[in-house]
């Protein structure tokens, strides 16, 4: 096994962070898996605004498994689109597919900021 200049083998040399890791998973995750994240993660999103409001962390955070589930689900679909799909169709989805993503992250970093805010309480200064 070949090791990097610091010493790691070939497998970390790539860029390692928390949405790469998630996004190699989706990749490799059945599609009924991904469907089922995205219909429970929505699901339950909207059953917390419903009936607890104030838990706004909670839904951000079923909200961003919702739209992983749909991302991954997308990124099947481009796949097995391959070259063989019309040039509007593959646009369309890409595009559909980096709204679903940035929609996730956003709703992942909103929730990660309100858990924080809610920890923090009130600061005056």
């Amino acid at each position: 096994m070949i090791a990097d200049f610091a010493g790691r083998p070939p497998r970390f040399s790539e860029s390692s962070n928390a949405f790469i890791a998630v996004a190699a998973k989706a990749r490799s995750s059945p599609d009924a898996l991904l469907i089922g994240a995205e219909v429970a993660g929505l699901a339950a999103a909207i059953g917390v605004m419903a009936w607890q409001p104030k838990r706004i962390d909670v839904a951000l955070g079923l909200v961003a498994i919702g739209a992983l589930g749909l991302w991954g689900i997308t990124e099947h679909a481009l796949a097995a689109q391959g070259r063989r799909a019309n040039f509007l169709l593959q646009y369309l989805l890409v595009a559909f597919s980096r709204i679903v993503a940035t929609a996730s992250i956003v709703a992942a970093v909103a929730a990660g900021y309100v858990v924080i805010g809610e920890m923090m309480g009130v600061f005056i200064l």
